[in-house]
């Protein structure tokens, strides 16, 4: 596989922040209605951000400390917390952000 240029590598560097913002906003959202079916928006968010390559750079940052991770191998998403790794699907990844409240962006 050829490394990524420096180009590629900002332009996913932008994909990751975008879809980051786009995910606190949809968690903003929902804070605020909880009654408005914002699930789907966060699902939707995450379905992109599985196409984002992430060897060995998180999707994003949590808080108040962590990362998520994507392996394309296992088809899984990897919260790495301090002494611990969390795998999970994508649709338990977005019922943790939006019913339980844990794992959002920085």
């Amino acid at each position: 596989m050829n490394p990524l240029s420096e180009k590629e590598e900002m332009v996913l560097s932008v994909s990751r922040e975008t879809l980051s913002e786009q995910l606190k906003q949809s968690i903003s959202e929902c804070r605020q209605d909880a009654d408005l079916p914002f699930w789907g928006e966060v699902f939707s968010v995450i379905q992109q951000m599985k196409k984002i390559p992430s060897d060995q750079v998180p999707l994003y940052e949590i808080h108040p400390i962590g990362a998520v991770f994507y392996d394309a191998d296992k088809r899984r998403f990897i919260v790495k917390i301090p002494d611990m790794d969390i795998i999970m699907k994508d649709a338990e990844l977005a019922d943790a952000i939006v019913k339980q409240g844990l794992f959002h962006p920085k």
